[in-house]
């Protein structure tokens, strides 16, 4: 958001990720987006820049997780448990 707006207080962006959080969890994306871009547009930020910083976001969380699944892709399911375990918690901090 900051590339895109320029400097907002970082506790904005705080507040707006923990009321969007539970969104993340809900079925469809568009929740969590749709909370977002309504949270930044009280703050003063147009819905276009919203959408195109979520947009990019989920590009480039698209991109991420095929190029995990590539690589991951010759163990097949026969991954260890310390690697399920390992790829867990990396999901994990994702939140």
């Amino acid at each position: 958001m900051r590339a895109l707006v320029g400097p907002i207080r970082w506790w904005t962006h705080v507040q707006i990720y923990c009321a969007t959080l539970t969104a993340r969890l809900l079925p469809g994306t568009i929740w969590y987006i749709g909370g977002g871009v309504v949270l930044y547009e009280r703050s003063g930020i147009a819905k276009a820049l919203v959408s195109v910083a979520a947009s990019i976001e989920l590009v480039v969380s698209i991109v991420s997780v095929i190029l995990v699944g590539i690589v991951l892709l010759p163990f097949g399911v026969a991954l260890s448990w310390q690697m399920t375990a390992a790829l867990a918690v990396a999901r994990g901090s994702e939140f």
